[in-house]
């Protein structure tokens, strides 16, 4: 088989490996499509695991089941989950699954962006999902990502009533403000510096949609939330994105970090003025099975719409150029890598 094994960001080689072995509890899965996430070409993220197989938002077809298996047969269509919990710690007693020591532990051997996986034990018991017979791959591909969404806005917040913006419209941003729609929150207003961006964000139905290069910006996010939102999520990972989102809380407000910064760099905050005004910062990370459940019934029922965010599609053989160009930005949102070399790059925008 062949693997997108990646040294360095922006490094990524296609290397032929031995297909992996079936164990005991354990499925093997040919890639049928993978999402590229943002993490996967975020430069210190990726340097802290390189070399690595990355991609975790897939889809494969079962090939082959391990003994102990029930419930899939060869020929299914499903989910897998890279990260899954063990269920039984006092951390999934509590349903506080990402801190599961399990969780980081279980993984898909050698990684998402392979052309056959082994989907280990915990994912296939506790997080892999047949994929419905009339949903799509590119329905499907979504999963994963809606789930985080999901679970980002759930952690904010979000309910009927309340006013949400959202930093950033990369394919997150989009997805964050439907993750919000789901959970009844219709006042929402989303700001990013990318004029092709911010035109799909209005085409895509996202109630307000700002240009964050205007210099009034926050003064008219003020204005559409009387005096300052109930939930802010920040989705680029810069310092100045979260300092803009403290200036645009309103009182007894949340702060949600989506992205994690760098490390090296730190957020200066004004505890006084949390204090006062009562704001909570939070983040997200992650999601967890109910999550994926969840994202999958949503996407059933036409939550998202998939066809008009995903702007790329590559053969399995240019998974390179997949992530340079979501590095690069702009007119990109979901770009996908196929497991075969069928698939043309056109964009249906």
């Amino acid at each position: 088989m062949k693997i997108a094994i990646t040294y360095d960001h922006l490094d990524t080689r296609i290397e032929d490996r031995p297909d992996p072995e079936l164990t005991r509890g354990s499925l093997l899965c040919d890639l049928r499509v993978c999402g590229v996430c943002t993490t996967d070409v975020l430069a210190w993220y990726v340097r802290s695991k390189a070399p690595v197989v990355l991609g975790h938002e897939a889809i494969g077809t079962v090939r082959a089941v391990g003994e102990g298996v029930f419930g899939f047969k060869a020929g299914d269509r499903v989910f897998y989950h890279h990260h899954a919990p063990c269920g039984k710690c006092t951390f999934c007693l509590r349903k506080q699954f990402t801190f599961c020591p399990t969780w980081k532990k279980n993984s898909v051997t050698p990684g998402g962006l392979a052309q056959t996986v082994r989907v280990e034990p915990e994912s296939v018991r506790m997080d892999t999902l047949l994929i419905p017979p009339a949903m799509t791959d590119e329905e499907a591909v979504f999963i994963e990502p809606l789930a985080c969404s999901l679970r980002a806005a759930r952690r904010a917040g979000a309910a009927p009533g309340k006013t949400a913006v959202q930093i950033g419209l990369g394919v997150m941003g989009m997805v964050n403000c439907f993750a919000l729609m789901a959970y009844g929150v219709k006042k929402i207003i989303a700001v990013d510096l990318t004029p092709i961006r911010i035109q799909w964000g209005k085409e895509l139905g996202i109630p307000h949609v700002l240009d964050g290069n205007a210099p009034d910006e926050n003064k008219r996010i003020l204005e559409f939330t009387d005096g300052g939102a109930d939930i802010v999520i920040v989705g680029p990972h810069t310092i100045e994105s979260m300092q803009t989102a403290f200036e645009v809380v309103g009182k007894g407000g949340t702060v949600l970090l989506y992205t994690p910064a760098d490390p090296k760099e730190t957020l200066p905050v004004n505890p006084s003025d949390l204090y006062f005004r009562d704001v909570t910062l939070t983040s997200s990370y992650s999601c967890d099975p109910d999550d994926t459940r969840e994202a999958l019934h949503l996407i059933k029922e036409k939550l998202l719409p998939t066809e008009r965010l995903i702007t790329h599609r590559f053969p399995f053989s240019q998974t390179a150029e997949a992530f340079r160009l979501l590095a690069a930005g702009g007119a990109v949102l979901k770009v996908l890598v196929y497991g075969d070399e069928v698939k043309d790059v056109n964009s249906k925008w």
